[in-house]
C-alpha cells in the first residue's frame, strides 16, 4: 500500500514508475516516528491534540509530518486554518501504518513480557550477611 501511494505519486510528477531500489530507498528513510506521527494526526483530526497525544511540542509533529510527506512525495493530509483531514490518497498508508504499528507494538510487547519473566526466574538470591552466617 505504501508503495500503491509512492509508485502514484512518482507516475503523475515524473511519467514513470520507480525502480525497486528507489522505492526502497524512500521506504527506508521511513522511520517509525514518522508513522506515529501521520497515524496521530489521522486519528485526532488535530495537530494539536496529536502532539499532546504524543507527547512532543506541535511545531515539532508538524515537521515531522511534513518530512513524512516530503519521503513520500505526496501530501498526506488537507489542511485549512481549522481543519485537518486526512487526504483520500492517504487511507490506505494510514491503514497500513497502524496495521505496523500494531503488529510492531505487540512484538515488542510480547518481547518485553517475555524478557521480563525470564529475567524474574534467573534473578540472583540475595543473601544478608546475617543469614549467611
Amino acid at each position: 500500500m505504501i508503495v500503491d501511494i509512492i509508485e502514484a505519486t512518482h507516475r503523475n510528477t515524473v511519467g514513470e514508475i520507480p525502480s525497486e531500489h528507489e522505492l526502497c530507498s524512500v521506504v527506508m528513510n521511513l522511520e517509525l516516528r514518522h508513522l506515529r506521527a501521520v497515524v496521530a494526526v489521522a486519528d485526532h483530526g488535530s495537530f494539536t491534540t496529536a502532539a499532546v497525544q504524543l507527547g512532543v511540542s506541535q511545531p515539532a509533529l508538524t515537521r515531522t509530518v511534513q518530512q513524512a510527506e516530503r519521503i513520500l512525495q505526496t501530501q498526506l493530509f488537507d489542511r485549512t486554518s481549522r481543519r485537518v483531514e486526512l487526504a483520500e490518497s492517504a487511507t490506505d498508508f494510514v491503514t497500513a501504518a497502524k496495521r505496523m504499528l500494531f503488529d510492531l507494538g505487540t512484538r515488542n510487547g510480547r518481547r518485553l513480557r517475555e524478557g521480563h519473566r525470564s529475567h524474574r526466574r534467573h534473578r540472583p538470591i540475595r543473601r544478608s550477611a546475617a543469614s549467611v552466617a
